[in-house]
């Protein structure tokens, strides 16, 4: 290995992915399993190739990296060196770049629970799964969504944590992992999820997990209602055929969209499933919220235990000043 290479992890190896749009697949796994041997040297090509990737470092925004000696930290202001001395399972690191390598998705996962609590590792493990990255961050018009494949799954999160068996944020990780969704589509689809179902003592409503934009083939008749072939269902039970839709938009602000929307409703009334409808108002409003969750709860025969008393509602408000907190 090159003197020159760098080992991105924790928050920069998240925020990596959070902005990649590609295959994963398509990159190259390294063969490396532990972090690096020495010091980290910022070299005007490594330089380079970090601002190529959108990662160039600063003081105020320093790079995570992984050594596997605590003697090589050094003293770097850009730089938040983070030390791991033994083997990881192959394919724990990804090359991204010529000098460049990357926590795996799966890596990133765990090493974020160095630094975030069980429902924002849960939230941040939701988005590696998902099927969006954030390809601009900022104020002012907000995040860009760009659609791309999920970078890794629940269940992989869950045999990676079993497999590398580390000490670190493993127990939180463990726990967070069982929590995750595949297949969010946006941040609001994967803060809906939660809000409905993980447990109270979370803050969360209990009720039995929906899947994410499951695939629905529509019949013959309801495709003479929507002229399509299928669609896909944002938070779907499919026991009781109920289908929650989550509209950012409000209702969509063209007549066209609220046109094409009333004539998917029809068509999956017309295959006896049921479209409840929510926008960020009501789902941000907690009475308004729990008015829909207490008729989703009915819909599965699911009894919501606890939600009346005072420490369920402190802890749903922590809950939701987190996921709601940038608005």
């Amino acid at each position: 290995m090159a003197s020159a290479d760098i080992i991105l992890s924790h928050e920069t190896a998240f925020r990596f992915w959070q902005r990649f749009t590609g295959d994963r697949k398509q990159l190259k796994r390294s063969t490396r399993r532990k972090g690096l041997t020495d010091t980290v040297r910022l070299t005007p090509a490594l330089l380079g190739e970090l601002a190529a990737l959108g990662l160039a470092p600063s003081a105020g925004d320093p790079l995570h990296v992984l050594l596997a000696d605590a003697d090589k930290r050094g003293k770097a202001p850009s730089i938040v060196a983070h030390v791991l001395s033994r083997e990881l399972p192959m394919g724990a690191f990804i090359r991204v770049a010529e000098h460049v390598l990357v926590s795996s998705p799966e890596l990133c996962f765990m090493q974020l629970a160095d630094s975030r609590g069980v429902a924002g590792l849960i939230l941040a493990g939701s988005e590696l799964c998902g099927t969006y990255a954030l390809v601009s961050e900022g104020s002012g018009a907000g995040r860009q969504l760009a659609a791309r494949r999920p970078l890794t799954s629940a269940r992989a999160l869950v045999e990676f944590l079993s497999s590398a068996a580390l000490p670190y944020g493993s127990r939180t990780a463990k726990r967070a992992a069982t929590y995750v969704f595949d297949n969010a589509a946006s941040p609001m689809e994967a803060k809906l999820a939660l809000l409905l179902s993980l447990p109270p003592a979370l803050g969360g409503c209990g009720l039995p997990r929906p899947m994410l934009n499951a695939d629905m083939p529509l019949t013959p008749e309801a495709r003479r209602v929507y002229a399509r072939s299928g669609c896909r269902l944002d938070l779907y039970w499919p026991e009781v055929r109920l289908d929650v839709e989550y509209d950012g938009l409000g209702y969509h602000g063209d007549a066209l969209s609220r046109t094409s929307d009333a004539a998917r409703s029809a068509a999956l009334s017309a295959m006896g499933v049921e479209v409840l409808q929510l926008t960020f108002p009501q789902v941000v409003d907690i009475g308004a919220f729990r008015v829909v969750a207490a008729y989703i709860a009915r819909k599965l025969n699911h009894r919501m235990r606890q939600v009346n008393s005072e420490v369920f509602r402190e802890r749903e408000l922590g809950l939701r000043r987190f996921l709601f907190a940038e608005g």
